[in-house]
């Protein structure tokens, strides 16, 4: 399957992955989000865009960032004549507590998006891979 979307995978913070008043879907639209809002601290990605990448209608797409903004995860300045639509997230990913060993999960492009898979699947398959590396890791020495 050919990666039209130019990510290898996708990294999903700790203090999201475990953020509770999220659903699964919300974590995934704001990580990506975060990873496009990584040079600008904001970021003008559409929701078609969004959409072919997680094979979900536009509808549920701008459903899930406006509930993303009603939360106060990401602050929306609306398009206009010259500039696209900016989304800026809210919530710092830097506060991270330094002992936790698990810091995030990296979400493969295939994982991510594939349409056979629901959002919580997509998250265990994940999980599944990082601690298949773990392991064969730890078998190696």
């Amino acid at each position: 399957m050919e990666n039209k979307f130019k990510i290898a995978s996708l990294w999903i913070p700790y203090q999201i992955l475990t953020d509770k008043n999220l659903k699964d879907k919300e974590k995934i639209i704001y990580s990506l989000i975060l990873f496009f809002s990584n040079n600008k601290g904001y970021c003008s990605i559409r929701n078609k865009y969004l959409e072919d990448l997680l094979a979900r209608s536009t509808k549920r797409i701008s459903s899930v960032i406006n509930t993303l903004q009603d939360k106060k995860y990401i602050y929306i300045i609306p398009r206009n004549n010259t500039e696209e639509r900016k989304l800026y997230p809210l919530v710092d990913i830097k506060d991270i507590n330094k002992k936790v060993v698990f810091k995030g999960l990296f979400m493969p492009i295939s994982v991510l998006s594939d349409n056979n898979l629901n959002d919580k699947e997509k998250f265990i398959i994940s999980i599944i891979k990082k601690f298949n590396k773990i392991t064969s890791k730890m078998l190696m020495y």
